[in-house]
């Protein structure tokens, strides 16, 4: 599912294939998971299940030492699986910030022969080897988990706030999605918004603190309400034309509620004394950490690219649809099979005509002529 969000670029039909991809690997991976609950408390108890190899231990308790032996293959199969997966999507989402400037320009470079994001898959092969050698294990799958949950709930805030608000910047020129709807007052979106959010980590944390069953009913009553005023009371500004999250606004709040909830669970150990769990933050601990560097990391690269720009200038402006993207070296003008002359290589309109031999466009237009942001419009009419 990871792989297939990070994938819409290199698929066939986008509108189609991801949406369909998404749907079958959730529904099939659910199917499966809950079949193989079955199968696995129905060998042994559940109080007795080995977490570290439950059902090669079930197998080797039943006599089936061979069918541990199998087991413990697909286990092996799945983790280079799951490390394909998430070195893919984790490159392709550099390549995406790296467009938008929110991190260095060449990690969203494209090889002009494979058309595959080489240095942000470096990279991030890199950063993984690391933390794979230095950070324990169990800490690390933990780390990640809360990474994976906290990037789903953004993203799920995200969709949930641009529908009912746009910057007046981007209302001013019309673009596809726009209702034409006039929006509510800002502080009015936020009320709801953060309700949203407050009565999901109300639950979260009171599930992690085993509180009293009121407070479930409150927070649970103050999501409700505050998802039914944002459905009712206020006028949508945006809706993608292309795919559209259904079942809006209920199912991107109920997004929020179940990572952070899920996130609030990871603040739990097992207690194997009692045969309960306790309460131990240390997992939040880390993550603030980790997301204190990253913070400090992204400030410090915000900070230098304003310095720089104040000193050298702004990049020149583009269109939100344009294919170029500008800051490149004078000598990359020339569209070229031999270099990578863009960060960002789309279908050259006009290979037969100009002999685009990479089938690219680079920053310097077709032919090193496109330079401004009137031969650029230009272009994009042709």
């Amino acid at each position: 599912m990871q792989m297939m969000a990070a994938a819409p670029e290199e698929s066939i039909n986008a509108k189609r294939d991801v949406p369909l991809g998404i749907g079958i690997s959730v529904i099939g991976c659910t199917v499966l998971y809950v079949l193989m609950a079955l199968v696995i408390t129905g060998m042994v108890p559940s109080s007795q299940i080995n977490i570290k190899a439950p059902f090669s231990e079930a197998f080797k308790a039943k006599g089936a030492s061979w069918m541990a032996i199998i087991v413990a293959f697909g286990g092996l199969a799945g983790i280079l699986d799951t490390i394909v997966v998430v070195q893919y999507s984790m490159s392709r989402t550099f390549v995406m910030l790296g467009r938008m400037g929110l991190v260095p320009p060449i990690l969203s470079r494209v090889h002009p022969r494979t058309q595959t994001p080489v240095i942000s898959v470096l990279f991030c092969g890199a950063v993984s080897t690391l933390l794979a050698l230095f950070v324990p294990l169990a800490d690390l799958a933990d780390l990640t988990s809360l990474g994976a949950l906290f990037a789903f709930c953004v993203v799920s805030a995200a969709v949930l706030f641009r529908r009912y608000y746009q910057r007046p910047s981007e209302l001013a020129y019309p673009h596809p999605g726009l209702t034409g709807r006039r929006g509510a007052p800002l502080w009015l979106i936020l009320i709801p918004f953060f309700s949203i959010i407050g009565a999901s980590l109300g639950l979260a944390f009171g599930y992690a603190t085993n509180t009293h069953y009121g407070v479930w009913v409150a927070m649970g009553g103050w999501w409700f309400v505050a998802t039914m005023f944002m459905w009712l009371g206020l006028p949508q500004v945006f809706r993608p034309v292309k795919v559209a999250t259904p079942l809006f606004p209920w199912w991107p709040a109920a997004g929020i509620l179940t990572t952070l909830f899920l996130i609030g669970s990871l603040g739990l150990k097992p207690d194997n004394e009692k045969g309960t769990v306790r309460l131990d933050p240390s997992n939040w601990i880390r993550w603030g950490y980790a997301c204190l560097v990253g913070v400090v990391l992204f400030g410090a690269y915000g900070i230098t690219e304003y310095f720089y720009n104040r000193k050298h200038g702004s990049p020149p402006p583009r269109h939100a649809d344009s294919p170029f993207v500008e800051g490149m070296a004078p000598e990359h003008d020339a569209c070229s099979g031999d270099d990578i002359i863009d960060e960002l290589p789309v279908t050259c309109p006009y290979v037969e005509d100009k002999g685009c031999k990479a089938g690219v466009i680079g920053a310097g237009g077709v032919d090193g002529h496109a330079r401004t942001e009137k031969d650029v419009s230009a272009v994009e009419q042709a």
